[in-house]
Formats: C-alpha cells, structure tokens, sequence
C-alpha cells in the first residue's frame, strides 16, 4: 500500500511537462521549472524517512513515479534519478548504523538537490576506482580532478564525489566519498549538447582543490568490488523505471499526436428538399422526383435472356432508354 498520500505527478502536470520537453530540448536549455513544480510536490523528499521530513516513500513507488515522468520528459526524469539514488542508498546507510549520511537526508529534506559527480573519462571501474586526486586536508580533503556527465550540473546543490587519496600505500589503495558544495573551486563546463538528451545538462565539471567535508556522506573505502558505497539495486531499479517511462511515453506519443491533428467532422451539406434537372439556357429548371435523380446501373442480362424468340425483342423496347441512363425520361 502507497505511503504517499497524494499523487506527485497528476496527469495535467505530466501534460505540462511533455510539452515544455520539446521546447528544451531545440534550445538545449535546463528544464527549470520543471524541477520548480517538482520542488513544490515535495519529490525532492520522497525517499526521505517521514521521521527526518520527508514522505517516507519506498523505492517500488519512486520508480513507480519516475516511469510516469520519464514517459512525459525522458530528460527530466534522467536528472532527478540522480538525486532519487542518493536519497535512496542514504536511508539504508542509515539503518546500518552510518550516522554521516544523516547530513545528506536532512539536507533533501530541506529541498537541497543532490547530483553525482563520479563518472571520469577512462575510468571503468567507476565507483571502485578514481583518476580524481584526494588530498588530506585538516578534518576533509581537496579533491582535484574532472567529472564527466554531470547531469542537474546547473542547478545542483550537492554533489557527491570520490577521489583516490594521495598519500595512501600502493599496496593499499583507499578511496574516499562525500559531498562538497558550490563554490570557487568547482568549475562547470558549458558543453552538453547531446540530442534528446539536452534538458539533463549532464556537463562536465572541474574540481580544483574542492573541498569535501568530514561530515556528511564521509567515508573510506578500499579500491575493491567488494566495498560498495551505494546498493547497485537502487541505481539499477530507477534506471529501468526510466527506461520504461521513455518506451512507453513513445509508444503513446503516436496516438497523441493523431488525437491532437485529427481534422473536425466534416458537416454534410444540406440537400435541397425539391432537387432539380439542369435544363438549357434561359428554360427553367426542372423539378424531379429522387427515384428519377439516380444513376441506375445496367440490368445484368439473365441467362433466359439469351434464347431467342418473340420475347425477346420486347424486353429490349421496355429497357430502351432505361438501362445505363443518368437523366430522367424525356
């Protein structure tokens, strides 16, 4: 049963959303004021525990949401999984005892819209590895390095990230993940251009010397498959959600469209209640009844028909002037 108590996505907000889509992605520009009414519905907060201010929502029913959304604005929806997987990994790192991530649900709580910035050019590792350098620095670190796919990069609040921390043994290489937020040291690129996927502006993103914080979303780990920062099924279940929203949303588009150029019905014109026969010039017209005003076809010949005998030339004088004729008699 849904905890959610009212529908985030109503049908005339998705109608909405479908037709600001087209507009961003020809103009390459950020879906603002989607994320704005988004924002106002509180799915900022959905997978935030009702205890910490948000909407207690479960995974089945983010992605339940997220396929509605993707189904209107494929873009749009692409961008907010970003933040509904950090909300979605945060809770269960909390149940586990992992008190840093506290910050980073109080944080969506409070409408902050979290991004990631992991993914790097060469890196296939991803989250097991990192060409960003993270250098100790006090309590935190500075990390430098660049992040590609940066989706939400021109709007987002927080932005989590890993780094390879420098001064670690070669034999025992440690990664390190947090959150840092918008300032001098981070650089975001103007350089998203990909079609039908315009409106995410995943960009790229510079970091030089970023500071991330010992407090929320703080963590070590070895650079071994076996530590995962985040549950691969979340990352994984919102990504079908959206790529079931993007087949089905084309698979609709057809018949919206038809619905929305089909032409009116055309209204038949009115028949005279008295028809009449075209006449020559200066003679008036000639009314005629509706029986004499149609074409008639041709009597197809029975097979008596064509035996001869006195008969015969009888039925043909009764037909003469009758059989193929469009006119009414003389």
């Amino acid at each position: 049963m849904s905890v959610i108590a009212e529908e985030p996505l109503p049908d005339f907000l998705l109608e909405t959303f479908r037709e600001r889509a087209v507009v961003h992605d020809r103009e390459n520009t950020f879906p603002e004021q989607d994320l704005a009414d988004l924002r106002e519905r509180g799915y900022l907060r959905l997978l935030v525990p009702r205890e910490l201010g948000g909407l207690g929502g479960s995974l089945l029913e983010a992605a339940r949401v997220q396929r509605r959304l993707a189904g209107a604005a494929p873009a749009t929806a692409l961008s907010m999984n970003m933040h509904l997987v950090v909300t979605g990994a945060a809770p269960h790192a909390h149940r586990l005892g992992a008190e840093p991530v506290r910050g980073i649900l109080e944080d969506a709580a409070a409408e902050k819209l979290f991004a990631f910035g992991i993914s790097e050019a060469g890196n296939d590792a991803m989250l097991f590895d990192s060409a960003t350098r993270a250098v100790p620095d006090g309590d935190g670190f500075r990390l430098t390095g660049t992040k590609i796919f940066t989706s939400l990069a021109p709007v987002w609040d927080r932005l989590v990230v890993h780094g390879r921390v420098a001064v670690a043994r070669e034999d025992d290489p440690r990664l390190v993940f947090g959150v840092i937020e918008r300032d001098e040291h981070v650089e975001t690129l103007d350089d998203w251009d990909t079609h039908g996927m315009r409106p995410s502006q995943s960009r790229t993103t510079r970091l030089d010397g970023a500071r991330r914080h010992g407090g929320a979303g703080a963590d070590h780990h070895p650079c071994r498959p076996e530590h995962r920062p985040l549950r691969d099924g979340d990352l994984r279940c919102l990504r079908v959600a959206d790529r079931l929203g993007v087949h089905r949303g084309r698979a609709a588009a057809p018949w919206r469209w038809a619905a929305r150029s089909r032409p009116p019905a055309a209204t038949p014109p009115r028949a005279s209640s008295t028809p009449t026969t075209p006449t020559s010039a200066g003679a008036s017209p000639t009314p005629r009844s509706a029986s004499t005003a149609r074409c008639r076809r041709p009597r197809r010949s029975s097979p008596t028909s064509t035996r001869s005998g006195p008969g015969r030339a009888a039925r043909a004088r009764a037909t003469t002037g009758r059989a193929g004729s469009c006119t009414s008699p003389g």
